[in-house]
């Protein structure tokens, strides 16, 4: 199902805001023991409302945590309603939000990747009659130098699906210079060209390999031809020599004949020919 594009630019400065709370988020995650809190763990994940008005998300509202992990933090009831009433008065709509890892958290080595993490699908699904049009939402995910943006889809079975967008006309233009936006697309360019390379790669190599192939049809139709050439040689000595040994035997003017290897005709008294062995 296609999509319209997105009626709204995001101002690259709440990026500034993003780094802020990484760089502000506990070792471990805090308040489990409070009303809906959840089991905390070591270098737990923000998150923030993300919102917009005229046409502009500008704002980036960060919910008290109540627990939670490196993917998936846990904000009870009262502290998301505190989080859009705040919203709210600064006269904003929400958006989407902003998933903010910990600048620690890096399990793995490809941690560093951005991508959103499957809890969150669950829960954007979960949310799919909580906005007007979750569809017209963004949810970005925030780790280190990096970020990516995702924006939900609709199926025609009503399931909502998770796609990652590009940020080159997401962003407004001024501060582009910025340290997380410049390397977010920086990384995109670098990522686009890689594939528009694996593409052109891709092609040429076709192209190379159906040159290969069509010099091998040359080079085996030659090779066909020679042993074609080599059998009809071949079968024009035999006759030669078959005409040739029926002249001699014919004329009969010879005491012995060789017919073949280890083979030979000797003329009789009669004047007939025996074939002998050697």
């Amino acid at each position: 199902m296609s999509q319209k594009k997105l009626e709204f630019k995001v101002n690259p400065l709440i990026l500034d805001e993003i780094i802020k709370i990484a760089d502000d988020l506990p070792e471990r995650a805090i308040r489990e023991t409070v009303k809906g809190g959840a089991t905390a763990y070591d270098h737990p994940a923000g998150l923030a409302l993300l919102g917009m008005k005229d046409a502009l998300v500008d704002t980036v509202i960060n919910l008290k945590m109540s627990g939670g992990c490196w993917d998936a933090p846990n904000i009870n009831f009262d502290d998301m309603d505190k989080g859009f009433r705040e919203l709210i008065d600064t006269e904003r709509m929400c958006v989407g939000m902003a998933l903010v890892r910990h600048p620690d958290w890096q399990p793995e080595p490809n941690r560093d990747s951005g991508k959103i993490p499957n809890d969150l699908r669950v829960q954007i699904h979960g949310m799919r009659n909580s906005f007007t049009d979750i569809t017209k939402t963004i949810w970005l995910i925030a780790q280190n130098n990096y970020f990516r943006v995702y924006r939900p889809t609709k199926g025609q079975d009503g399931r909502v699906n998770i796609k990652e967008i590009p940020v080159k006309t997401l962003f407004t233009e001024d501060n582009s210079e910025m340290k997380l936006l410049a390397e977010k697309l920086k990384r995109d360019r670098t990522a686009r060209q890689k594939k528009l390379d694996a593409i052109r790669e891709a092609k040429e190599e076709k192209k190379r390999a159906e040159i290969r192939k069509q010099e091998a049809a040359v080079e085996e139709k030659k090779r066909l031809s020679i042993l074609e050439e080599k059998e009809k040689n071949r079968v024009l000595a035999v006759k030669k020599r078959q005409e040739d040994l029926n002249r001699r035997l014919k004329e009969a003017k010879e005491a012995i004949i060789e017919s073949s290897p280890g083979y030979v005709f000797v003329k009789t008294k009669k004047g007939d020919y025996v074939l002998c062995a050697v």
